[in-house]
């Protein structure tokens, strides 16, 4: 996404910079101060908890989330399969905090590296995280791993805005429709996570 938002903001006449943030809810949190402009690839409802924060109505994002492993006999196609593996997952990813609530030998770490470090090293068995980002960072450290499939978890991740930059909530949604009709949008995906939809 860090190609696709500066191309959008441009489509409307603006610039954008992108920060990437391993950290969710601090992420969400310094765009519900004002700090940052907007936070991207949430999921829907966001605005419900956090009323600062306005969606833009079309999707940026489809994330799977799965489970990791180095060990392609572990199949896991529900939560509760998981109840007799150590997991690990990035802190502050609520999504994944909910799911595993309850769940013995749960681990957090601040950065997906340290995820996969953590899986290579076998200090757990079994890594949440998204899978396409997951395969792209497992093939730079060359680790070999398997994800469950289907994904534990399929949803669709927006753009929010903080609320003082509500007027281009519209703006940004007719633009990401276009990126998306003319093809520019799959050309990204394409030459950057689709190498990765294993």
């Amino acid at each position: 996404m860090e190609l696709i938002i500066p191309e959008l903001f441009r489509r409307i006449g603006l610039s954008a910079e992108v920060e990437v943030m391993e950290a969710s809810a601090r992420a969400i949190l310094l765009a519900v101060e004002g700090v940052h402009d907007g936070v991207a690839e949430r999921s829907a409802g966001l605005e419900k908890k956090f009323p600062k924060l306005v969606p833009v109505p079309e999707p940026i994002n489809i994330y799977d989330f799965v489970a990791f492993t180095l060990d392609e006999t572990i199949h896991m196609f529900d939560w509760n399969e998981m109840s007799g593996y150590s997991k690990c997952h990035i802190i502050g990813w609520k999504i994944l905090e909910e799911k595993l609530k309850g769940q013995q030998n749960v681990y957090t770490v601040r950065t997906a590296e340290q995820l996969f470090l953590m899986l290579a090293a076998r200090r757990t068995e079994v890594a949440m995280y998204e899978r396409r980002q997951g395969f792209a960072l497992a093939n730079e450290k060359n680790i070999v791993v398997f994800a469950s499939e289907p994904p534990l978890i399929r949803k669709y991740q927006f753009i929010f805005l903080h609320q003082k930059h509500k007027k281009l909530v519209r703006p940004l949604a007719v633009a990401l429709r276009q990126m998306k009709r003319d093809g520019s949008y799959q050309r990204v995906v394409d030459r950057t996570l689709k190498p990765f939809d294993q």
